[in-house]
This record gives C-alpha cells, structure tokens and sequence, in this order.
C-alpha cells in the first residue's frame, strides 16, 4: 500500500507538471535563458526538447519510487538486468528517432525508455507478489490526466490572453504572464482534482505545508 501511494503521489506531481513544461515551454525557456547571444530561434529549439522530454518526466520519478523497493526485497539484480535493457532501448530509439526527428528524437528516445523502464518494473514487481492495486491506480491516474488536460487549457488560454493585453515583450512582461497563466492552472488543477474526488491532493498539500511550516 505505500508503495501504490507514493506512485500516485508521483502521479500527481508530475503529470500536471509535464503538461504544463510542454505547455509553457517557449515562455519559460524564453524567461531563463534568451539572453545575450541566445535568441529566440535558440528558445524555440529549446522547448522543443523539452516538450519531448517532458513526456517522461512521470517515469523517471515513478522509477525512484520503485527501485529502493527491490532493494528491501533482497532483489537489487532486478532494476540492474531492467536498467541493462533500458539502455539498449534507448539507444536502438535514439538511432531510430534522430533521423526524422533530428535532437527531438533524442530527448523522445530518452522519455520512451524511461517509461519502458517503468513499466518494466511495474510488471516484474508483480511477479513478487506485491500488491499495488493496479485498477485503482489507474483509475486515479486517468482521473489526474483528466484534471491536467484542463489545467494546461487553463495555462495556454490565460498566457495567450496575457500576451494579448501586454503592451511589450519585456522580462517583467513575461514574468506576469507567466506568473498569472500558473497561477491560474494551478487553482484550475485543484478545483479540477477536487471534482474528481483525487484524495491524494489532500496528502499533497500537506506535505507542502509541512515543508513550509517553520521549524
């Protein structure tokens, strides 16, 4: 059970942060770094690469979560013959995907082994009879795919409004434009998770409150 909690925790986290990386992606990437000699062709090419490894953003993290769990079953060979087979994938993906792709089918290729690495774990970890509850783990992660759809909505709509009534482009420009497109995609996912009833956003925030509360 807490191995199936802290997945959905991970869930939780990180697919509404993939979807708002590839949502703002050109703005961040322009705020950070389009400076001196790096110019806006550079930031467009940036986010692209961040887009594609923004898809697997979820397995790497998921991935953290359940590999100490192989260890404290005294079945450590596991995520090294997984991680073994993660590499070849990755790079048969990589030579595949770099053609059509250019630098994108690397950071593709990358995202697809990781989620192949996820999945691996996931289906081996069965194999030791541990129980995760996979149709409910599901059920909760199609329900946060859900409610991250409609936080990116709320991100793209509001940023390309802001960007609409600001006078210039300017870094203090971008900097409200973002700040406002967040903060409306992140009331947007926590009324949306409510809705849906997505008990571990109650975890979540406490965690963040317990981490914010002075010592």
């Amino acid at each position: 059970k807490a191995i199936s909690d802290a997945l959905r925790m991970v869930l939780l986290i990180n697919i509404p942060a993939s979807v708002g990386l590839m949502v703002l992606s050109r703005p961040i990437i322009a705020l950070i770094y389009q400076h001196g000699r790096f110019k806006a062709s550079d930031t467009i090419e940036t986010s692209n690469a961040l887009i594609f490894y923004s898809i697997g953003l979820f397995a790497y993290s998921a991935i953290k979560v359940l590999v100490p769990a192989f260890y404290a079953l005294g079945r450590s060979h596991v995520p090294v013959i997984i991680s073994a087979v993660t590499v070849a994938f990755n790079i048969a993906c990589n030579l595949a995907l770099i053609g059509p792709l250019g630098f994108r089918g690397l950071a593709l290729g990358t995202s697809i082994a990781s989620i192949l690495n996820l999945v691996l774990l996931l289906c081996w970890i069965r194999k030791d009879s541990v129980p995760l509850d996979y149709p409910a783990n599901l059920k909760v992660m199609i329900k946060i795919l859900m409610a991250s759809g409609l936080m990116g909505l709320a991100c793209l709509a509001s940023y390309s409004w802001m960007e609409s009534i600001t006078a210039s482009v300017g870094t203090w420009n971008l900097c409200l434009s973002l700040a406002v497109s967040i903060g409306l995609g992140l009331v947007t996912l926590f009324v949306t998770s409510k809705a849906l009833q997505i008990r571990e956003l109650d975890s979540a925030i406490q965690l963040v409150m317990k981490k914010l509360r002075p010592r």
